[in-house]
């Protein structure tokens, strides 16, 4: 369909017609090119905001859990690096 009035448009307008027939070919692949490239960029974009959200929220619960283990390791008393050194109260002699 396309060739038969390629013809006829050189037939009556001349070379100009036939190349702006060729640039108007070259232009239809090359924007459908275009297409697929933003169409892979946006599923690309799309999984890597997955992978980015399930990353964020095993972040969130390493944090969590280091929050944990440092609470704890403040809060044993048994350690003697860590035991908090409390004043003795001495009694009286009575």
């Amino acid at each position: 369909m396309e060739f038969t009035f390629l013809i006829e448009a050189v037939k009556a307008v001349g070379y100009p017609a036939l190349i702006f027939a060729i640039w108007w070919m070259t232009n239809k692949q090359s924007n459908r090119n275009i297409e697929d490239l933003i169409n892979n960029f946006k599923k690309t974009n799309e999984e890597m905001l997955s992978e980015m959200k399930e990353m964020t929220d095993a972040l969130q619960m390493n944090y969590s859990q280091l929050t944990r283990i440092e609470l704890k390791i403040d809060q044993n008393q048994w350690c003697p690096m860590i035991r908090i050194k409390r004043p003795v109260i001495e009694e009286d002699d009575k």
